[in-house]
């Protein structure tokens, strides 16, 4: 499959390479012929990352899906608000969204993954465990059984999610933050860094510490 990757910073650099990876494994795993990248930002247009050119913005990606009449896309962006913006701007457009699941991840037994996830390399996720839309799971996360993760939700290098734990659609979780088993997470809402969910997190704001409290304003 001809594929797109959206985004030129440090997830979309990743995201080249692990493509070329899960390339090279095929047909073990299904080949993604990335053509380019896209970024809103037109100073990088017409440049080189990795050997590989900044195509043009999101927009020229919707025309040059409906062009070809279909295209695939790998959305490497870890800001949930931006990926889910990114996805309503291209709703109309023939695209294709691959999972990417670097080779050293596992992923186990009765595990659903949405469209475009990416699973990034050393991470585990168990059994069980149902997994929305343009998920983002980083280096080194590990989802226990039976947690879900709705759309949009992107977990940051080193988070552990207990079994059974419920991240609503949107939500954020940065480097380190660890969620008890059956602990919720509220929609859209953000877990500092090296935070601990010991019990339900609002949906819309940010809590920190351990336990994670949301920041009063």
């Amino acid at each position: 499959m001809d594929v797109v990757i959206i985004g030129v910073g440090g997830m979309g650099r990743e995201a080249l390479q692990w493509a070329r990876e899960q390339t090279a494994q095929a047909p073990f795993a299904d080949p993604l012929n990335v053509i380019g990248f896209v970024d809103d930002d037109s100073a990088k247009h017409g440049t080189l990352v990795h050997g590989t050119a900044v195509l043009g913005d999101v927009a020229w990606l919707a025309q040059e899906a409906s062009r070809r009449g279909g295209l695939g896309a790998v959305l490497a962006i870890g800001n949930p608000t931006a990926k889910r913006a990114i996805v309503q701007r291209l709703a109309a457009a023939p695209l294709a969204w691959p999972v990417l699941v670097h080779h050293t991840a596992l992923v186990g037994e009765g595990v659903s993954l949405g469209r475009g996830t990416i699973i990034c390399p050393l991470s585990t996720i168990t059994v069980d465990v149902r997994m929305g839309a343009f998920c983002t799971v980083n280096v080194h996360v590990n989802v226990a059984h039976d947690v879900v993760l709705e759309d949009y939700v992107t977990l940051a290098p080193g988070v552990m999610v207990s079994g059974g734990a419920y991240l609503h659609e949107g939500c954020d979780l940065g480097t380190g933050a660890v969620v008890i088993p059956t602990a919720h997470v509220g929609a859209w809402s953000v877990v500092g860094a090296g935070a601990t969910v010991v019990k339900h997190v609002p949906p819309g704001c940010t809590a920190i510490g351990t336990p994670a409290r949301p920041i009063v304003r």
